[in-house]
């Protein structure tokens, strides 16, 4: 699905050199039966296999015990495909509870791994907790987590869209087996918030996360790493409305449980590290953000997790900083650098690729190489009105962006309907506009074109949309 890419680090004040990641060891292949715990010590890129014997209509109950080790379990049937991924239990101590069903009689496979953020050797227990017929609320369960699994393979490659159906499913499963109230059920409403995140739907992203909160809340308490880890994408979310402090807060106290309980080198840390760098961006402290940003690309790289999105995001973000200190030359790197791993990922036509796009268009547009900047902003706006359609506020930055390249070349015919485009997508989604409207639109109009612009709106968009212009920066009011 990926590719081995960017093999040494960004900057010389990141580590200049990243350990290669263990190679996948042969798989060890045991019997695991009734009555019998084994215990195994395991490390990152360790593969174990446990075999048994099932009859159809079966429900296994298993428990592995973890010590000191994060694991992944995986379930395969007896052609070898893969039923479920299971990582319920993401601190490195506790125990995973997984229930196999077996929907065949033939050998199913149960196989242990460390977890992708699993650095130090630990061990682990297996054992056989019961056996049972299964019922409907076993199947249920078995097939929401199925489900999930296929969604996250889908989310993996960008497909996020055709996730998000999957997910839907899973949960009308997990309800219909726990209750609407069950644990189970928040994992599958955080799932689907993430996936409404990805998709720009923070309106439905804020729905689901709320309510993953209140159950994670009700079943785990404030101090279990889900609920801290809810209310940090809550934060994210706020973040993004242009919430600030309000984010600020919810993410203080999520960090300090994640960090308890997860430690730093884990990627719920980083990932409110990230929105931590988004929210001093938004307060002009470029500073502050770079310096949490160089954070961020040292865990992933200490931790070997450079072929992912989360990568990419910290090299975009970076990036960003750059870009805002008018260094277009680390900045455009590092853009690159994320656009490539993006690509390899997601494909050439997700959204995060056009916001590396947007990023690069506003470059060559610095560096008064037009015909860059045109390809690049006009092939972002082209895949952003694809996934968002065209009258979405987040495609306002790239028209208004498009115009401004119209109007430096001197084609102000082509210019002054894509700002006026910008500004009435803008305008339509206030809770936005005044965190992105200097971030991202950064354009100069000049006084006579703006007039004449103003004269041809029509004459109910005068009153409804008022603009001000002063100093040439071309400004919306909202009330």
């Amino acid at each position: 699905m990926t590719r081995s890419l960017l093999a040494i680090s960004v900057l010389a004040t990141v580590p200049s050199a990243v350990a290669p990641l263990p190679s996948r060891k042969a798989p060890e292949i045991s019997r695991l039966e009734d009555g019998r715990t084994v215990e195994r010590q395991l490390s990152r890129g360790d593969d174990h296999q446990y075999r048994l014997t099932l009859t159809s209509g079966d429900c296994l109950r298993i428990a592995v015990e973890q010590r000191g080790i994060d694991v992944a379990v995986q379930l395969r049937d007896p052609a070898g495909n893969v039923i479920a991924d299971i990582d319920d239990e993401v601190r490195p101590r506790g125990e995973e509870h997984v229930d196999l069903v077996a929907d065949v009689s033939g050998v199913f496979t149960i196989a242990i791994a460390a977890s992708p953020v699993a650095m130090a050797i630990g061990g682990y227990a297996i054992r056989i907790d019961g056996r049972q017929q299964a019922t409907a609320d076993d199947r249920q369960l078995q097939n929401s987590r199925r489900f999930r699994t296929i969604a996250a393979s889908r989310e993996a490659a960008g497909r996020y869209e055709e996730a998000r159906p999957l997910l839907e499913h899973a949960l009308s499963l997990s309800e219909r087996a726990r209750g609407r109230q069950d644990a189970d059920v928040a994992m599958v409403l955080f799932d689907l918030a993430e996936n409404a995140l990805e998709t720009r739907d923070d309106a439905r992203a804020r729905t689901l996360i709320q309510r993953a909160i209140g159950i994670y809340e009700q079943s785990f308490g404030l101090d279990h790493p889900y609920t801290a880890m809810a209310r940090a994408r809550l934060a994210a979310i706020e973040q993004r409305a242009g919430n600030g402090p309000k984010s600020e807060a919810l993410l203080q106290q999520s960090m300090a449980i994640i960090e308890r309980e997860l430690g730093t080198d884990h990627l719920w840390y980083v990932r409110c590290l990230t929105t931590q760098a988004n929210l001093r961006i938004a307060a002009h402290d470029p500073e502050k953000a770079e310096a949490l940003q160089l954070q961020i690309i040292a865990i992933l790289e200490r931790i070997q997790n450079t072929n992912t999105i989360q990568y990419a995001v910290a090299l975009h973000n970076l990036g960003e900083a750059y870009l805002a200190k008018h260094d277009n030359q680390r900045a455009e790197d590092l853009l690159q650098r994320s656009l490539v791993v993006t690509e390899a990922i997601e494909g050439p036509d997700s959204y995060r690729v056009s916001t590396k796009l947007q990023n690069l268009a506003l470059i060559a547009r610095d560096e008064k190489d037009y015909p860059k900047a045109l390809d690049y902003n006009t092939r972002a706006l082209s895949i952003r009105e694809r996934i968002l359609g065209g009258e979405h506020a987040d495609i306002a930055p790239l028209l208004n962006n498009l115009g401004v390249i119209y109007h430096v070349t001197g084609d102000d015919t082509r210019a002054l309907p894509l700002f006026f485009r910008s500004l009435y997508f803008s305008v339509r989604s206030r809770s936005r506009l005044r965190q992105r409207w200097h971030k991202s639109m950064r354009n100069r109009v000049e006084e006579p074109q703006v007039a004449a612009l103003h004269h041809d709106l029509e004459p109910e968009r005068r009153t409804v949309y008022p603009v001000i212009f002063k100093r040439h920066w071309l400004i919306a009011t909202i009330h």
